[in-house]
């Protein structure tokens, strides 16, 4: 050393020159990915329309209760967002599948074929959601063996899950709001994703009262577990705060839209006695397999092969199995508080409000089913969507075990596995394409259109479930609005799932009926006994047209 100061070499610093700085941001890998997996999802919800409507198209009966939400959006379209003059039940569909109608019909009228492929497409979308929701973030085999089980599942329905899932509106588009609240709130505390998830549940609130058993409740006792599973009672207040204000929102809307002149309430169905829970309770175990296609009595199979319901009994069990997995962590969670409030991406922020709505279905079926018969099935819907989520997520925990250990298992276990994986979906493939079977070119609700059509017949009236049909079925071009029996004995306006604006000022001159339904007792002699002896009287595949040759009204008011 000189002078004591320590000789050192001089460090020659790196060249940083305009040219070698990038000019323009690089496509991360996470953004390529995110790209991969959005066009992916859009290719798969466009491929599963497409199929769920060829399903639908094919097997699934129309009937005016999806013919009628259809005419709601037309309302809507034409700027009644309040549906003024209507009255609807409980489950009025409003802010749900009404809003979907009225943007299709928006943009291409009233068309039949949105009795098929909206329905289609809502179940199309559900499917997609509940698939990224099953890949829980994973990448490669994992994520895609997880979504691949949603999309076997429900985009391969079996023939009784396709009755409900591919017929509109049959709570499908509420489940799916639900799952769209679920997600805004899996990271927890307030903000933009907060008010998303409020906005969808007050949207689902006020157009069917089953959000709060799918959506609002569940989120709310999920806030609570959150609070135990972490010991701190902040952590679950976003998701029990979200649920509390979409109630409050909901009813705020509702009597300011009441102010504003909106739709009016019939009075609901009637709920299932309490003897009856017991009962309900077994039927949800005889329908609920058979909705997964394990089993058909009651249903119809559709025409598929015996041997494609061992398939679904493994689709079944994977279900179930996601059921209890997810219902066991939410229980040792809460008992042993090892929630981490920091942790956003864990899985319980999902699963913990999907399997408490799992059970909220439940308790739907068991209150509104007033009957052994398999068209309440269609309250089981949602939980097996709900399942099929659950199934999902439990895949992708599993193959992903699989995919860290693969250096450790033989070979020969890693094909067999994905091998029994594939020949599943293919074989679920294989029973939802016998719903692909050739059916008549035209339904009787098509063929009275065209008679009436034809006969230069455009406005009458009829029973409710050959009306609204009759008009969407012709593509809005002859309109049949619903009548009942009055104690009287006169025919009246059919004051459910109805508008004044459709008996106001308007003039009828036919009415049509099923003679083999005798819905709201709408027959030759009420028709007579109201508007006096008909002119001409025709038998249209099975439904009977009587023609008058003056024009008739009806009041707007319906029984008083």
């Amino acid at each position: 050393m000189r002078g004591g100061l320590e000789q050192t070499r001089p460090v020659r610093l790196p060249d940083f020159s305009p040219r070698d700085t990038p000019t323009r941001p690089r496509i991360t890998f996470d953004l390529r990915s995110n790209l991969i997996v959005a066009i992916s999802a859009l290719v798969a919800f466009a491929a599963i329309s497409a199929f769920g409507y060829a399903l639908s198209i094919h097997g699934n009966p129309v009937n005016s209760d999806g013919a009628t939400v259809i005419l709601e959006g037309q309302s809507m379209a034409k700027g009644q967002l309040a549906l003024h003059g209507w009255s609807l039940s409980l489950d009025s569909f409003w802010g749900v599948d009404a809003v979907i109608y009225a943007v299709a019909v928006a943009i291409a009228g009233v068309q039949a074929s949105f009795l098929h492929l909206i329905p289609a497409m809502i179940a199309a979308a559900t499917a997609v959601v509940g698939a990224l929701i099953a890949r829980s973030g994973h990448r490669g085999v994992a994520g895609f063996a997880g979504a691949a089980t949603v999309v076997a599942l429900l985009a391969f329905p079996a023939h009784a899950l396709a009755l409900d899932l591919l017929q509109g509106p049959y709570h499908i588009a509420t489940t799916l709001w639900c799952l769209f609240a679920f997600i805004a709130l899996r990271k927890g505390g307030f903000g933009w994703r907060w008010a998303v998830a409020v906005v969808f549940l007050t949207a689902g609130a006020l157009g069917d009262l089953q959000t709060l058993a799918l959506g609002t409740v569940p989120l709310f006792l999920a806030g609570a577990a959150a609070s135990a599973r972490c010991r701190r009672w902040r952590v679950g207040l976003p998701a029990a705060a979200a649920a509390a204000t979409s109630i409050a929102l909901a009813v705020i809307v509702r009597e300011v839209a009441k102010a504003l002149g909106a739709f009016s309430l019939i009075p609901p169905n009637p709920r299932a006695p309490w003897s009856a829970v017991f009962a309900n309770l077994k039927l949800f175990g005889t329908y609920f397999p058979k909705l997964l296609g394990a089993g058909t009595n009651g249903f119809g199979s559709n025409g598929a092969p015996y041997w494609t319901q061992f398939a679904h009994g493994i689709g079944l069990v994977a279900v179930i199995a996601g059921v209890i997995v997810a219902l066991g962590g939410l229980a040792v969670g809460i008992w042993r508080g090892t929630g981490d409030p920091a942790d956003s991406s864990a899985a319980w922020r999902l699963e913990d409000p999907i399997v408490i709505a799992f059970f909220g279905g439940v308790v739907v079926f068991v209150a509104l089913t007033v009957q052994p018969v398999p068209s309440y099935a269609r309250y089981i819907a949602p939980s097996v969507i709900l399942g099929s989520v659950l199934a999902g997520r439990l895949m992708t925990r599993l193959a992903s075990r699989l995919v860290d250990r693969r250096e450790d298992l033989p070979r020969a276990f890693s094909l067999g596995a994905a091998g029994l994986f594939a020949a599943v979906v293919i074989v679920l493939g294989i029973g939802a394409a016998y719903e692909l079977t050739p059916r008549a070119s035209e339904t009787e609700y098509q063929a009275v259109g065209s008679f009436l059509e034809s006969h230069h017949l455009y406005e009458g009236v009829g029973d409710y479930w050959s009306a609204s049909i009759v008009t969407v079925d012709s593509n809005d071009a002859v309109k049949v609005r619903g009548v009942t029996e009055a104690p009287n004995g006169k025919l009246v306006r059919y004051d459910r799932e109805s508008t004044s604006a459709w008996y106001s000022g308007h003039h009828f001159f036919f009415v049509v009926f099923n003679p083999t339904l005798q819905f709201g007792n709408v027959n030759t002699l009420t028709a007579a006994a109201t508007y006096g002896r008909p002119l001409r009287s025709y038998r249209v595949e099975g439904l009977v047209v009587l023609v008058w040759r003056h024009p008739f009204e009806v009041s707007p008011h319906g029984i008083e």
